[in-house]
């Protein structure tokens, strides 16, 4: 199978993106229990080495670009408050936002050729018909210990009870 992503280069199962979606939530109280069901949808995004390398690199020149413009933020009101002055100043600030301002543009050209993960996570089909359906990304409902059970080889079906101030597993 072709990489999504690139759709050039073969797949590689271990390099695919995995995107968990829950949905069909269904909650029912009685007295002070209340259980909620939902369905886990576990999507793999086939994907090759190639693609999976620049994912990570594009997110890693994205967050130290971040980190940039932010010294250069810092540096920018230090001088405004004279605590750095000169020469000196002025290098910080512009070196730091244009070195930041070029690292997003480059975080952005590594991806040229292929899709993003954000583009995945809207416009994959199966991924866009869970979507359609009303599911949202994560692994459920949040605050809860949940049991998992299986349902189907990639679908997971999830009960889970609380009562007051704690919290209980049953099997539905």
């Amino acid at each position: 199978m072709k990489c999504w992503f690139c759709e050039v280069i073969e797949s590689d199962p271990k390099k695919a993106l995995n995107l968990k979606l829950y949905g069909e939530v269904d909650a029912t109280t009685s007295e002070s229990i209340t259980k909620v069901k939902y369905v886990l949808h576990n999507v793999d995004v086939s994907r090759c080495q190639l693609c999976k390398s620049k994912h990570r690199l594009s997110v890693i020149a994205f967050a130290l670009s971040c980190t940039l413009l932010f010294i250069s933020l810092l540096s920018a009101i230090l001088t405004a408050f004279s605590v750095i002055t000169g020469f000196i100043a002025g290098i910080l600030v512009g070196a730091f936002a244009g070195i930041g301002l070029s690292g997003i543009a480059y975080a952005h050209g590594i991806l040229k050729g292929t899709h993003s993960v954000n583009y995945a996570r809207k416009n994959h089909p199966e991924v866009k018909s869970l979507l359609e359906k009303g599911y949202k990304f994560g692994k459920g409902i949040k605050d809860h210990t949940r049991e998992i059970r299986s349902a189907q080889e990639n679908d997971q079906s999830i009960a889970t009870t609380a009562t007051s101030g704690s919290v209980e597993n049953k099997k539905s």
